[in-house]
């Protein structure tokens, strides 16, 4: 709690003090006084009478001669002998009157006691300490003297400003002439030195008026900011100057230090003492020379100066950490650098357009961003890919290095490549997307390098590959197999696409328990294909032999390089390697690295390396330059067309078989009804013939085909029913076809399934809609899917085979297969009918060497088929013969 002011009070605190006049101040003296005026007991100095409350006192600063030299503040417009006291707020005493009051003007306590302490001041020192008392003044509203002239106030936005010269050698300590550098800042008319102090600057006019430069401290050290390189290179203060000590860092400075500061707004003012010999170049040399290693060049590029040769390589590496300071790229992440370069080599300044030295700068960069270059004897030692990209780019002749060239031109336009004509006996009519594939492939060859084919799925990464192998083995360029290697659930695609495509290819399939058998007819084969589990079993026999083409189907199964798989990929000796994938990167840039590893081992750096120069910047900093940078670098090696860009390359539906191989429990399940079957219908068929066992057929048929979609659809009560592989492969191909942001129709004869994937959707966190005979409100599901609430309708011939547009849809799969074409176009055309504005692509799940299988080459051999197995009796009779019917119920595998 605060103590009250009393004059008892007053008194002690002035006691304990020592003060020998009670003069009252500050705070504490304004609250004695009101507290004493209450007393009426409050007398001033030798006046008779007690002081009584006054009115507020008008009071202000002005200026009293006090000799005819000088001048002193005083307080005016109070009366003749009152006296200001120095409380705060202030106070005036008025003895005459025996009052006491406020002093009513624009000036604080402490404004007060500064001004009553002030002593005499001639014009000099007022002019001296100008910048302080006129703050005070302008605080107090009050007026500078009569006799001093305002300053003028400059307030500028400064300029920065470079000084460079030359002092000549004094033959003592300077045998040759010393560069300095000197710093300011450009105010109007008024130059204030970089390491001056003062704010505001004083200083005179022409006609010497005063003037204060009102300085931007803030804007002045931004400018300042951008001198950091200076000190770098070895800079040091003498007397408020800069010099350079160092030949090597003077020309350093002038060569990559000056441009960047005078584009950035700095002025440069060069003293004409300063001899700085500059060269333009005459004519241009290169030369990409063979090293003793295979694959590796030494490039050497270089301007004439009169007589005089110059290598530009040893000059562009020391300048590489001043380029990669300000290296930014363009929006298709090329290398933005002025007009010119000014390259030095310690005697001279070389100004090269930068046109002529940019292909191998970029290269540089990337090569060497977050690393130190090596050189051998003045040549920079590059791989074939990179000398290739750097001459590809460079508008120059090279000596010796007219492939090398050529290289580099493909690999900067490999859109632009000469057509790879298929030979006959390719059975496919070729897209122009699909062409201009094959003519890359055939590039790769050509060249002895691998790549990375990543197309949507459904654009036909399968049947480019095939002509390509069809094109090596014409051209007897296959003197050793093709190898392909893909998920085991694929080997039956891959065999089914070469014998339809390439009848001419010799296959042969490794897979099974007596696959070992085989391995003697490699030799004679120009197709083998294998799957990635028995990659790694049969390591030792596959790194054995040599491949012409290696080819890893659905290669993201590769990402991860410690991997057995992996491991076993890198083993097989190929000259060629090609991934195909629609997934090249899924995760992290790490998974695109390791293809890259696979198909062009080192391309790009190590593991360790590309997370240092681009993973890190990319995925956690958002560096868009090394992105870029990362996009030039693998565009000649990876192809990926989406269907979107491919659009008016493709029919109206493009419509894919899917083959699922069964497995397992499943497997057995299958054959044991199949066996069971079979001998029924034979019995059946024995006993009434073909045209009277039509129902009976058709129970069987329909038997072994619900054992391919999934076993719980023969018995429901099973605990342990056998998993249905076309099941997993639904639901994998549906997350893949998520990712690409298709929406999807899921068609199905059986509700009974449509309920087991609704089930195996929901469990995967899949948002869909379904449509069966027993839904009741079909405008609720068929809404929420065209409106993009759900990307997956779930529907069953029934319900939905006929009379819904369903136009949202891009994907279209058949679970089971409908045997009457017809139908699965009335199906299909849900989705594809007028109005529609993109590519549908049709699926079909058929699971490999059942009835699904052998009715779909049925439905080729027999036109009449398709109106058959879900139609009228007699046309089944018809259509089916006793021979058929005995390949309908074949086991698997024959």
């Amino acid at each position: 709690m605060q103590e009250d002011i009393t004059p008892l009070t007053w008194l002690r605190v002035l006691k304990e003090q020592s003060t020998s006049q009670l003069t009252p101040r500050g705070t504490l003296g304004y609250r004695f006084i009101t507290a004493a005026l209450e007393t009426g007991r409050l007398f001033w100095q030798t006046c008779e009478r007690p002081l009584t409350e006054g009115e507020p006192v008008s009071g202000r600063i002005g200026w009293q001669d006090y000799s005819t030299e000088t001048v002193i503040p005083e307080i005016q417009g109070v009366p003749e002998d009152a006296q200001v006291l120095e409380t705060d707020p202030p106070m005036v005493v008025n003895p005459a009157a025996a009052e006491i009051g406020l002093l009513d003007g624009p000036m604080s306590a402490e404004a007060l006691k500064l001004m009553l302490q002030a002593p005499p001041m001639t014009p000099q020192q007022i002019q001296e300490h100008l910048p302080t008392i006129e703050s005070f003044l302008e605080q107090c509203q009050a007026p500078l003297p009569p006799s001093i002239t305002p300053p003028t106030r400059l307030s500028e936005t400064p300029t920065p400003t470079l000084y460079l010269a030359e002092v000549a050698p004094d033959g003592q300590f300077m045998s040759e002439p010393m560069p300095i550098i000197r710093i300011a800042f450009q105010y109007g008319d008024f130059e204030v030195p970089w390491d001056l102090a003062d704010d505001p600057m004083k200083t005179q006019d022409e006609d010497a008026n005063p003037v204060l430069v009102q300085r931007d401290l803030g804007l002045e050290k931004t400018w300042l900011n951008q001198l950091p390189a200076l000190d770098a290179l070895s800079l040091h203060e003498l007397k408020g100057v800069f010099t350079l000590f160092e030949r090597r860092n003077w020309f350093d400075f002038l060569a990559w230090r000056l441009p960047k500061l005078a584009e950035a707004g700095w002025d440069i003012i060069m003293d004409e003492n300063i001899d700085i010999p500059v060269l333009e170049p005459d004519d241009w040399y290169g030369e990409a020379a063979d090293t003793a290693e295979s694959g590796w060049f030494d490039l050497e590029l270089g301007i004439t100066q009169g007589e005089q040769t110059i290598n530009l390589v040893p000059l562009l590496l020391e300048g590489l950490s001043h380029i990669r300071e300000d290296a930014s790229t363009d929006d298709d992440g090329q290398l933005e650098l002025p007009d010119h370069l000014w390259l030095h080599d310690e005697q001279s300044l070389i100004r090269v357009p930068s046109e002529r030295v940019k292909p191998m700068l970029s290269m540089l960069l990337e090569l060497f961003r977050d690393r130190e270059p090596g050189t051998d004897e003045g040549r920079l030692r590059l791989s074939r890919i990179e000398a290739a990209r750097v001459l590809g780019q460079s508008e120059m002749q090279w000596q010796n290095s007219e492939q090398l060239q050529t290289l580099g031109r493909e690999l900067a336009n490999f859109n632009g490549l000469d057509d790879a004509p298929v030979p006959l006996g390719f059975h496919a009519t070729l897209r122009d997307y699909q062409q201009q594939g094959i003519n890359w492939l055939q590039f790769l060859r050509r060249n002895h390098l691998g790549g990375i084919l990543a197309d949507d799925m459904g654009l036909g990464k399968t049947i480019q590959t095939l002509a390509h192998i069809w094109i090596e083995k014409a051209a007897g360029r296959l003197d050793a197999p093709a190898l392909v290697v893909c998920p085991t659930s694929l080997l039956p695609n891959w065999r089914r696409e070469a014998e339809h495509f390439a009848p001419g290819l010799r296959i042969l399939t490794l897979h099974g328990s007596k696959r070992h058998q085989h391995l003697d007819q490699l030799a004679n084969a120009d197709l083998v294909l294998t799957s990635y589990p028995l990659i790694t079993r049969d390591r030792e026999h596959l790194s054995e032999h040599d491949w012409s083409i290696a080819v890893f189907d659905e290669a993201q199964n590769l990402k991860n390089p410690k991997t057995g798989i992996s491991r076993a990929a890198r083993a097989i000796n190929t000259n060629q390697i090609i991934a195909l994938t629609g997934t090249p990167m899924e995760n992290h840039l790490g998974e695109l690295w390791s293809l890259f590893d696979l198909i062009l081992p080192g391309y790009l750096g190590n593991q360790q390396e590309f997370r240092t120069w681009c993973r890190n910047p990319v995925e956690k900093e958002g560096d868009n330059d090394r992105r870029q940078a990362l996009i030039q670098r693998i565009r000649p090696f990876l192809l990926r067309r989406t269907k979107d860009q491919v659009t008016p390359e493709l029919p109206e539906k493009t419509e894919i078989v899917r083959s699922v191989e069964l497995k397992g429990a499943q497997r057995d399940l299958y054959e044991t009804i199949r066996a069971s079957m079979d001998d029924k219908v034979k019995n059946i068929l024995a006993e009434k013939g073909m045209a009277r066992s039509q129902i009976e057929i058709l129970e069987a048929l329909l038997k072994l085909r619900q054992a391919c979609c999934d076993p719980r659809l023969i018995n429901k009560d099973d605990a342990k029913p056998p998993h249905s592989a076309k099941l997993d492969y639904l639901l994998s191909m549906v997350d893949e076809l998520l990712d690409e942001g298709r929406r999807i129709l899921i068609f199905s004869q059986f509700t009974s399934m449509l309920s087991l994937i609704e089930e195996a959707l929901t469990a995967r966190g899949h948002d869909y809609v379904i449509l069966t005979g027993d839904t009741k409100d079909r405008a609720t599901p068929v809404e929420r899917f065209q409106n993009g609430e759900v990307p997956i309708f779930l529907v069953s011939l029934k319900a939905g085979g006929v009379g819904l547009n369903l136009m949202a849809a891009d994907c279209v799969i058949h679970y089971d297969p409908w045997w009457n074409p017809a139908v699965e176009t009335q199906a299909t055309d849900r989705a594809w009918r007028i109005g529609q504005d993109k590519p549908v692509f049709v699926y079909r799940l058929i699971c490999e060497g059942t009835v699904e299988e052998r009715m779909q080459a049925l439905q080729q051999r027999k036109a009449a088929l398709a109106d058959s197995v879900y139609g009228g009796g007699e046309a089944f009779s018809g259509a089916l013969t006793a021979e058929d019917v005995k390949a309908l119920f074949q086991p698997i595998g024959t």
